[in-house]
């Protein structure tokens, strides 16, 4: 049986390939059920879309996001909205950005999707596992061996992933296999993932605090890389959105260099560095009295990080406003507006949302997603290098890259 295409993979991409597959499709899923990492994102919750504009999108992806024009403007996220209420499921937003389905289950998207491509005509076969691609003897076409099996196909789609998360089935199998046909790839780490602190007297006392954590902290972590928002302290180091947002550059520069990357926080990132001296004054002048961690408090950090802020200064717990030092206090404006952590990357693969890294851009046409020197094989979604921010980039670019290898 000679198919027109063959999807390796049922997850965001492959399935959003098999919901706009036309002709006869075969699906070959490796796990048990379709849409296994889906159905773990978002905490069970799965942040499906965007709701903004595909230039701001495709801006949050970096220097290559225009890569991702194509695929967001056959498939942009009002469309992916449309697309679920479709097949009943609704879409609500939340934070003004982030787009869930109403329901609160991950496996509603799942569900719309599978739908959509057993409506398309599309086979979903799971349980069986892709490990190579050739040319078959009919000219024109490819042949997908699975599990001592060879199907054959007009059209080949790889929606494999990559390495993140292989309790959930990630192997990088489909990747390796493209790298020895001579695919240019791109090296590969961990991305969306939380970080260890190295420093063993930072990591001990934050480690006090894990489970709490930051409404704001500015992260600059180099080369122009820097990003805003909430950060969570854990039993090692630090995650939370803004964490995990910059620790692809992290896991990027760790592998290149071999070193620690050296993060700068600021705790107070409204207040500049040159500010905090005239704030000091001011405490002196008008709360001599009151405790340093308390005042810190009032600054908008919790108690607890305040005192873990002045312990690392080496000021006692309840020192008072009017007996911190010039020494001291110089310390703690750095702390506050700028302090230095080493860290790289915490839990390797099975700890990352996303791999960085994979299939290079310049080996594909961004219109069709097919590989230049393969014709009839394209990639879509996370096997290929581009990766971006959490908050439902990279779900919005598997959905729409997987429809775009389907119908370009």
């Amino acid at each position: 049986m000679v198919y027109d295409t063959v999807i390796i993979g049922a997850g965001a991409s492959g399935l959003a390939a098999a919901a706009f597959s036309k002709g006869r499709t075969l699906v070959l899923e490796k796990q048990a059920r379709p849409g296994v990492k889906v159905l773990a994102s978002g905490g069970g919750r799965c942040n499906v879309t965007r709701a903004e504009p595909i230039d701001r999108i495709m801006a949050r992806f970096g220097r290559f996001g225009r890569f991702a024009s194509d695929a967001l403007r056959i498939f942009p996220p009002e469309e992916i909205r449309a697309f679920l209420r479709r097949f009943g499921v609704e879409t609500a937003e939340e934070d003004g950005c982030r787009v869930f389905p109403a329901s609160g289950k991950s496996s509603d998207v799942v569900s719309a999707f599978v739908s959509a491509a057993r409506e398309s005509g599309s086979e979903i076969v799971t349980g069986i596992r892709a490990v190579n691609i050739s040319e078959a003897s009919e000219r024109g076409l490819r042949a997908v061996s699975a599990d001592g099996k060879s199907f054959h196909a007009r059209k080949v789609i790889i929606c494999s992933g990559g390495y993140a998360k292989p309790s959930l089935g990630a192997d990088g199998a489909m990747l390796n296999f493209l790298s020895g046909m001579g695919v240019p790839v791109s090296p590969v780490c961990p991305a969306l993932c939380p970080l260890k602190i190295s420093d063993p007297e930072t990591s001990g006392i934050f480690s006090q605090l894990s489970g709490s954590g930051c409404p704001q902290v500015e992260i600059c972590a180099g080369h122009g890389a820097q990003t805003r928002g909430p950060m969570l302290f854990t039993h090692t180091g630090i995650s939370g959105p803004a964490v995990l947002d910059i620790s692809g550059q992290v896991s990027e520069s760790v592998m290149k260099t071999g070193r620690d990357a050296v993060l700068k926080l600021s705790f107070l990132p409204s207040v500049p560095r040159s500010e905090m001296p005239a704030i000091f004054d001011r405490w002196r002048m008008h709360h001599g009295a009151r405790s340093v961690r308390g005042m810190l408090s009032g600054l908008g950090l919790s108690d607890a990080l305040s005192a873990a802020l002045c312990g690392l200064c080496g000021i006692p717990r309840e020192t008072k406003v009017s007996g911190l030092t010039s020494g001291c206090a110089l310390a703690l404006a750095d702390l506050c507006c700028g302090m230095k952590i080493p860290v790289r990357p915490d839990g390797g693969w099975e700890q990352a949302m996303v791999m960085r890294g994979g299939v290079s851009l310049k080996a594909v046409n961004p219109k069709t997603l097919e590989l230049r020197n393969f014709p009839g094989i394209r990639c879509a979604g996370e096997i290929l290098d581009l990766d971006g921010p959490c908050g439902g980039f990279n779900l919005t670019w598997a959905i729409a890259s997987g429809r775009l290898a389907a119908q370009a």
